[in-house]
């Protein structure tokens, strides 16, 4: 994962990518395809490269995991970066006492696991790792209305990636500073308008059901 550079505005950002001969209008986040270069990939991290050139295929194939890939545009070969989501559990032992408290009745709690997070090595300075994030954290929120999940896990690789989840909100799992999460209630604030219009469209019954209750209070 590149974390360097963090530009200071969105102009910055911009700026950076127009630099790289990327246009920000046309940057697009897709599923991994056939057509995607996976082999000129290069973050730096060696496990990051190796896992998109010669396993995120069979992972996908086998259900184990859903890689989103960053491109210049739709249909570019180009991958700038990428993603996976899992689906994953939480030990009840290595949530904090407040959380802790609230499902005492599982040992395991459902949980999404953002597996890979990693940005080529020729796009550091444009935010792109944080416009990743940002993607698959709606996507989890999306994933949320329709399959119960409590939280958002990270297995950071170093005390810098570490610091770039806990920067978004993320905190460490049970004293671990590398194991990180964020429960679905902290994304869903994150993102409020979608969240609104995901009950809006999915949970249709208890929007009218707090309408009522609503009412009858008011009445």
């Amino acid at each position: 994962m590149n974390l360097s550079d963090k530009p200071a505005n969105p102009t910055d950002k911009s700026a950076r990518l127009r630099a790289l001969g990327l246009d920000p209008t046309h940057i697009v986040i897709e599923p991994l395809a056939s057509h995607h270069d996976r082999a000129a990939f290069s973050c730096g991290e060696p496990s990051l490269d190796d896992y998109i050139k010669t396993k995120v295929k069979q992972d996908v194939k086998r259900q184990l995991a859903r890689c989103s890939i960053l491109a210049p545009e739709m249909g570019n070969a180009r991958v700038l970066g990428y993603y996976t989501l899992s689906a994953h559990t939480i030990g009840l032992e290595e949530l904090d006492e407040v959380s802790r408290n609230k499902p005492q009745a599982y040992p395991a709690l459902p949980a999404i696991l953002v597996g890979r997070l990693a940005v080529d090595n020729r796009c550091q300075g444009a935010r792109l790792c944080w416009l990743l994030m940002m993607h698959a954290l709606r996507t989890c929120l999306e994933i949320s209305f329709q399959t119960a999940t409590m939280s958002v896990v990270v297995d950071a690789l170093h005390e810098k990636a570490a610091s770039f989840y806990t920067d978004l909100g993320f905190a460490p799992l049970d004293n671990d500073a590398l194991r990180l999460h964020m429960l679905i209630g902290t994304v869903a604030r994150m993102f409020p308008k979608q969240a609104n219009a995901l009950r809006k469209i999915l949970h249709p019954y208890i929007i009218k059901a707090e309408e009522n209750a609503a009412a009858a209070r008011i009445g």
